[in-house]
Formats: C-alpha cells, sequence, structure tokens
C-alpha cells in the first residue's frame, strides 16, 4: 500500500508541474497559454470509450460498406422515406444553416434610455451622459 501511495505523490506532483508552465501549456496561474487549448477530449470523461467504440466500428466495416449503405439511402430517398431525403441533402450539401429572427416590436434601447433618464430628472437623480 506505501508503493501505491508513493505513486500517486509522485503523479500528482507531475500532473501539477506539467500544469503550471512547465510544459509550456499554461501559465503561472494555470491557464492555458494563446493557441493552447486543452488535452484532446479533457472536458469528456468518455472520451476514451467513445474513441474505442468508433475504432471498432471503423475495423468491423468492409470495403465497399460506406458505398453500399449510401446507395440504400439514396434509393429509400428516391422511394419518398422523408428521413433518407433529409440525410441524403444534409450529408452532402450540409444542413441549412439556422437563423434567428431578432425582430424586436416596442421601444428601442435610445427610447427607453431617455425614459429612464426623463424620470430620473423628474426624482432629482439621472444618469450621466
Amino acid at each position: 500500500m506505501v508503493e501505491d501511495k508513493d505513486i500517486a505523490s509522485e503523479n500528482t506532483e507531475e500532473n501539477a508541474r506539467n500544469s503550471i508552465g512547465e510544459n509550456g501549456m499554461r501559465d503561472k496561474a494555470g491557464k492555458f497559454l494563446k493557441g493552447h487549448k486543452g488535452l484532446p477530449g479533457a472536458g469528456n470523461p468518455y472520451w476514451a470509450q467513445v474513441h474505442q467504440y468508433r475504432e471498432e466500428f471503423r475495423r468491423g466495416l468492409k470495403e465497399g460498406d460506406i458505398t453500399s449503405v449510401a446507395k440504400m439511402v439514396s434509393q429509400k430517398a428516391k422511394d419518398g422515406e422523408p428521413w433518407a431525403v433529409r440525410e441524403l441533402f444534409d450529408r452532402s450539401m450540409g444542413k441549412p444553416q439556422q437563423t434567428i429572427d431578432m425582430t424586436v416590436s416596442g421601444p428601442t434601447i435610445d427610447e427607453i434610455v431617455a425614459d429612464y433618464n426623463s424620470a430620473a430628472i423628474d426624482e432629482g437623480g439621472g444618469a450621466e451622459e
């Protein structure tokens, strides 16, 4: 058990050294330096498992599998299956750009500020401009 503690403390010290400045990725405060975003998958605790699943999936594919699936989806789209049409277009041309309607009805910011300032002046205060 003592050996385990020593190894753990060595790893902790090494991690601390690597995470702060000595490896060139972080500053003395521990923040990432410009251009360094961290380790791949550092935000996802299941990254290694997901990576393993993807590799197993790729190894399971045979030559021509992707082509045959693409042909099947294409045929389903031709047959009128909405999911296949959407998938075919999304994968071949990219998903449509999502837009947000920013139309607002009501007073503008300038009108709100003017109303606030006039109300504040009436009360003896007011915002500095």
